[in-house]
Parts: structure tokens; C-alpha cells; sequence
């Protein structure tokens, strides 16, 4: 095959028709770690000169091989080659599941990930809230309550107790958190057409 653009990625169907032929080699050893490789496994296409170093034999097939997928990923890393340890490290037959595609990943590590992310995400969000002029209030203060506002958040007129739903839930100072009651009628009207299939 000849060599193709040196930018160009490893994607599409040049891609595609590389993958379907190393999968007729199937099953075969996989070099990096010794253990065998077999179609229901998730494997990858490794190159054996990387393709950051000589990117003008990314096409090349000699230059390609099948290899356990979590093998490629920690030959990347410059860990020894494992199809049954993470990164991090983690083995896969106990903290490991699949995703969609099939493909192998670390239950632990995505929830750590998952956790970090997150708790960045919520810290990025609460400093533009405070710069757009947001100040948050101290642990355990609940502003007016919506028979005291007099009206909620979506604008409906709060006359009395009669116009508010109690939650089951309480808050720190052990009141009860309020609904008002034409809101939720709103939202559960909207969820049964959404279960009824009209989304207008």
C-alpha cells in the first residue's frame, strides 16, 4: 500500500479495510504480552514503529499488528503490557466492564474520573456564577419560603398553604422542602405526553 499523507489520521476506510484484514489473522499470540488473542477479545491495531515517529508507515502493513487493546494502551504509557490491568494499574477481571462497542474498561478508574471532573466542572460553574454577581448563602440558611414569597420561581401566585405541595425530604433546619403545586401539575403533564409519545 503506498505511503499516504503524513497527517493524515488513523480513521476512515483506509482505516477500516487495515483493521478487517489483521482480523483474519485471528487468533493469533499477542506479541506484547504472550497470551492469546481471539476475535471475541478487544484489540487494537499497533503499529510497531509508532506512528509519532514515522508517520509515513501508518499505512504501511508491515508495519501493522493485531495486539490486546489494554496491551496497546499500556505500551503507550510505557507500562508493561497486560490484557488484564488498567493504567492505573486496576486488575480487569474484578473492577472491569464493558462499554457499548464492547470494549474492555476500568469500573474504578471511570468513576474516579468521573468524580474529579465533576467536582471541577461544579467549581467552574460556581466561580462564573459568582463573577456574573451570585453569592452563595451559609450552610444551613433557606431563604423565604413560597407562602412567605408569595410566588414561585415560574411565576405563579402562592395565596396559601393550599397552593404549595410538602416534600418528604427536610431541609437542615428540619422544614420540610415546598413545591408549588402548578408546577408540578406542569411537569407531570409534560411527562405523560413524553410517555405517550407526543413531544409537542
Amino acid at each position: 500500500m503506498p505511503s499516504k499523507n503524513p497527517q493524515t489520521k488513523w480513521r476512515g476506510t483506509s482505516a477500516t479495510k487495515a483493521r478487517a484484514r489483521l482480523a483474519r489473522l485471528l487468533p493469533i499470540e499477542c506479541e506484547l504480552c504472550g497470551q492469546m488473542l481471539t476475535s471475541d477479545q478487544s484489540w487494537d491495531v499497533d503499529h510497531i514503529v509508532p506512528r509519532s515517529e514515522r508517520p509515513d508507515l501508518m499505512w504501511e502493513p508491515t508495519n501493522m499488528r493485531p495486539v490486546h487493546a489494554m496491551c496497546n494502551r499500556r505500551r503507550g504509557a510505557g507500562l508493561p503490557a497486560d490484557p488484564n490491568l488498567c493504567l492505573q494499574g486496576h486488575d480487569l477481571r474484578e473492577h472491569g466492564g464493558r462499554d457499548k462497542q464492547g470494549r474492555r474498561f476500568c469500573r474504578t478508574c471511570s468513576r474516579e474520573y468521573s468524580r474529579l471532573y465533576g467536582y471541577l466542572y461544579r467549581e467552574r460553574r460556581r466561580e462564573e456564577r459568582m463573577a456574573a454577581g451570585w453569592s452563595p448563602k451559609p450552610r444551613g440558611s433557606r431563604g423565604p419560603s413560597l407562602v412567605e414569597a408569595g410566588v414561585c420561581k415560574h411565576g405563579h401566585e402562592i395565596r396559601g398553604i393550599e397552593d404549595v405541595k410538602l416534600s418528604t425530604r427536610t431541609g437542615l433546619d428540619g422544614k420540610p422542602f415546598m413545591s408549588c403545586r402548578e408546577c408540578v401539575r406542569a411537569s407531570e403533564r409534560r411527562a405523560y405526553r413524553l410517555r405517550a409519545g407526543d413531544t409537542a
